[in-house]
């Protein structure tokens, strides 16, 4: 690649770092719609347990989701729906109950098995562009 003469090292090694920027940039935009998508999901199921099953909702004391709270309640950290870690191995016992939400929280298994993979690659990926960037700027 041909440089202009005039144009300084700094400028030249910043230009050499720049072409790996959307390594990261691109894993993580994939995490981010990864976790949308597991907290849409995860919406969608807390809000069928409240309007269909609410014996179940009541027993997972009262969640909301990340976006929807039933009426009257405040979506707070400690109140939200979370996945439990016992579930990667084992459905809920209240699954049976709702059979139509099998397809969902399978979804959830799925989406959360990324975000595990997905997760310490991007952080890689990150930790590799700035020793790339520091590297190129140290010359």
């Amino acid at each position: 690649m041909l440089l202009n003469k005039n144009v300084s090292r700094h400028a030249q090694a910043a230009m050499k770092s720049i072409y790996f920027l959307p390594a990261p940039a691109i894993a993580t935009l994939y995490l981010i719609v990864l976790g949308f998508s597991r907290q849409l999901t995860l919406d969608h199921i807390v809000k069928s347990l409240y309007r269909d099953h609410r014996s179940i909702w009541e027993s997972l004391h009262k969640p909301c989701g990340c976006w929807w709270s039933a009426p009257g309640r405040i979506a707070v950290p400690w109140n939200l729906f979370t996945f439990q870690w016992k579930w990667y191995k084992q459905d809920p016992e209240w699954l049976p109950q709702t059979p139509e939400l099998a397809a969902d929280f399978e979804c959830i298994r799925s989406l959360q098995r990324r975000t595990f993979w997905i997760a310490p690659i991007v952080v890689g990926l990150w930790i590799v562009f700035g020793a790339l960037n520091g590297m190129y700027d140290s010359q």
